[in-house]
This record gives structure tokens, sequence and C-alpha cells, in this order.
């Protein structure tokens, strides 16, 4: 069926996928004097429910992710200041920060998805540091108020200084390195900032002013060429399952800001890459030589280098987040037919769209909130209580994050994209 008359069928939403206006093919011509571009836009359309269940099932991956951190956060981080760290001090607990390489594995597959999707290095370039900074203009002053407002021991006192390096995104190790400048971030989560904008940089570059179509071979071939000159390093200076530490807190070495510009983690974010080529269907033996390879590469990064399976347990919690992408990705529907796993993938969805926000509020604001909330005496003398206290304080944190975004973030991007990124490109 065509629209009556051939008219343009924008306001028709029985054939919204007949309008020449529609988003999924917006230069079209109206389907009523040509069939054949009514079936282009149908396939469009089926492409994108298919990207949208995707991208769904990101943001429950994002909710898994954002809980695995904080849990880490309100238990093993600073168990030497909760009055039930006796509990907590098992590596399990510890396991749980390798959420933050389950952050990076969906950037990956998400920058790929975007990179194709965007039309300038530039754009891309604006698009991303709006993403980035807009909620830390709102989260770091709140978060320097908060930490002056109810100081506790873990975190050392801040200054106004401080909410500039954050909204800046600058590592503070670059600051002290090039300029001789000491400061830091207003919250200590910000480190992986500097990971993910170092792969924005080069993949964006790779794709945009070397190759589009070898993309992902570029950053693999990248990530092997550093890690192998990394080893080499170690291997010379006696320092193989050694980390690159400051001596001289006044002086960072050259190793440390490598290290700390996140070249030598690159592994987890082209995993990702090769997620979104997988699930593209470009599937070939090529491929899984590729993923065999970012498996070694991942293995080698989150046993730091050391003895291979010397820590069996974060080997098996990184075959665990590995696993969670093939369920999520490949089984798992985005809409269940049964209530309960359709409740939970709702509240990780809805839990995944705000993460960001979060993940810069959870350490200060959560772990202040439980010492705070440990000192009542009925609560210190009852160990039992702590988890539901963990419960409450992300329920919180949850609450405090959505209104953020809501009210705050989603509007602004909207507007800076549209003022200074979507104007420009016409």
């Amino acid at each position: 069926k065509t629209p009556e008359g051939g008219k343009c069928c924008s306001q028709r939403t029985r054939f919204k996928l007949l309008c020449p206006k529609c988003p999924f093919y917006p230069n079209g011509v109206c389907a009523s004097t040509n069939l054949i571009h009514f079936e282009i836009q149908s396939t469009l359309f089926l492409m994108h429910l298919e990207l949208e269940a995707k991208n769904q099932n990101l943001q429950c991956l994002r909710g898994i992710a954002i809980l695995l951190v904080a849990v880490f956060h309100f238990t093993w981080r600073w168990q030497d200041f909760y009055p039930w760290g006796k509990y907590v001090s098992d590596s399990w607990f510890f396991v749980m920060t390798n959420g933050v390489q389950l952050f990076f594995m969906i950037s990956g597959w998400v920058i790929y998805a975007t990179l194709i999707r965007t039309g300038s290095f530039f754009k891309f370039v604006k698009n991303r540091m709006i993403r980035l900074a807009v909620p830390l203009f709102l989260i770091a002053p709140l978060l320097y108020l908060f930490q002056k407002m109810f100081p506790v021991e873990p975190f050392k006192e801040v200054f106004p200084s401080q909410i500039l390096t954050s909204i800046s995104m600058i590592n503070p190790s670059y600051f002290l390195f090039f300029f001789d400048v000491k400061t830091d971030w207003i919250t200590g989560v910000q480190w992986t900032l500097t990971y993910e904008i170092t792969f924005y940089l080069l993949s964006s570059f790779v794709f945009y002013k070397i190759s589009q179509k070898h993309v992902f071979e570029f950053m693999l071939g990248m990530t092997n060429f550093i890690l192998i000159a990394n080893y080499l390093y170690l291997y010379l200076n006696n320092q193989i399952g050694q980390g690159y530490y400051v001596k001289d807190v006044n002086s960072p070495s050259v190793e440390y800001v490598i290290q700390q510009s996140g070249l030598l983690h690159l592994s987890w974010f082209v995993l990702g890459m090769w997620f979104f080529k997988f699930s593209s269907n470009r599937r070939s033996k090529k491929v899984l030589v590729y993923l065999v390879n970012l498996i070694f590469l991942c293995a080698w990064d989150i046993s730091q280098g050391r003895v291979a399976f010397s820590q069996p347990k974060q080997t098996m919690f990184a075959i665990a987040m590995l696993a969670l992408f093939v369920i999520f990705f490949f089984r798992l529907k985005a809409q269940s037919s049964k209530p309960f796993l359709k409740s939970i993938a709702q509240i990780l969805e809805s839990l995944g769209n705000v993460s960001y926000e979060f993940y810069l509020l959870h350490e200060i604001v959560g772990v202040t909130l439980l010492l705070s909330l440990s000192k009542i005496t009925f609560i210190y003398l009852h160990p039992e209580i702590y988890p539901f206290l963990i419960f409450l304080v992300l329920i919180t944190l949850y609450a405090a994050s959505f209104a953020i975004n809501k009210l705050y973030s989603e509007p602004t991007q909207r507007y800076l994209k549209t003022k200074f990124v979507n104007h420009s490109s016409r």
C-alpha cells in the first residue's frame, strides 16, 4: 500500500517506512512512486532494530560493569576503613575491579559503531568530548563541596584547582611531567577517562586518516607492537611482572607516564571492536585467529605480565566477562519473554543509561555514606546489616545519577551537539 495520492507520509505512523524523511533512509524518494525504496528502507529499519536491541544489551552490560566496580569500592578497596573489612578481604572482592575492563570492552564496541556512523574526525572528537565533559562540569564542583562538608579519612583534602583538573580530563601525571605542576583529580576513578580518551584519539585517527576498512587490523597490530615492545623493555630491565611506580612523587618517569596513558591496555578496547566485527556477520577463520590473539593479550594485561595463571581468580573473572559478551550478544534477547529476566534486564538497562554519572559519583559519595552510617552503634554491632546498607547506598546513588542525567546531562549534551556539532556539519 502507498499513501493516498502519493503525498508525503511523514505524519502517517502506519506508513512511516514509506516516508522519504524517515531517519533510517534520509536521502530516499517517496515509495509511492517506486517500491524498491520501500524495500531498502524496510531492510535499513530492520538493521536499525537489530542495532537497537544490541544497544539495549550494551546498556545491560554497562549496568553490570558499574555494579561490579561499585561493589569493589564498597568492599575490598577501602576494607581497612570499614567495620566489616575483615569480611570483604578475600581476593574475590578484589577481582570485581575488572568491571573496568568490561567498560573498556563496551567502549571498543560502541566506538567502532560510532566511527562508522560519524562523518569526520573532528565531529567524532567533539561528540565524545561533549559526552564526557558535560557531566563533569556539574559533578566535579558537587564532589568538591560534598568532600568539604563531609570529610572522611580515606580521601585526601581537596582544593578548588582539582575541579579544573577533573573538568579538563587531563591526567595529573601529565601536568607534573610536562609542566611541573602538582594536582589531582577530584575523584580517583577518573583515571579510566585517560585510557578512554587515548583509545578514542587513536582509533578515530586510524579510521579517518589511515584506513576505514582496516581500522580493526591496524588497532590490533598497534596493540601487539606496543605490548611486545613493553615486554622487551621489562625483560631487559629485569622487571617482568612489575608495574611502573613513581619512585619520586615530584618526578614521574617516562615509563610511568606511558603506563598512565592507557597505551599498554588497549587490548580490552580492541577486543570490544572484535565483538562488533563478529556481530556484524563478518565471521571467518582469520577473525577467530584475531580473537585468540586478543585473549592472549588480555590475559597478559590482567596478570600484569606475571607467569600465566599465577592469578587464577582474575583469569576466571576475565573468562566470565567474555562469556557475558557472548551471552548478551548472541543468546539473550533484548526483550525476554520471562517476566523475571525482563525485569532484571530493565533494571540493568536503566542503570546502564546513567552509568557514567553513577561512576563519577559512586566512590566519593558512596564510601562517605557507608562510613558515616557505619558509625551508628546499632549498625556497627550488627555486621549482617552491611549488605542491606550497601544496597541502600546503591539505590541512593542511582537516584542521584538519574536526576543529574535527565535534568542536566542529556538536555545539555543535546543542545551542545545541535549547536556545535550537527549545525557546523551542515
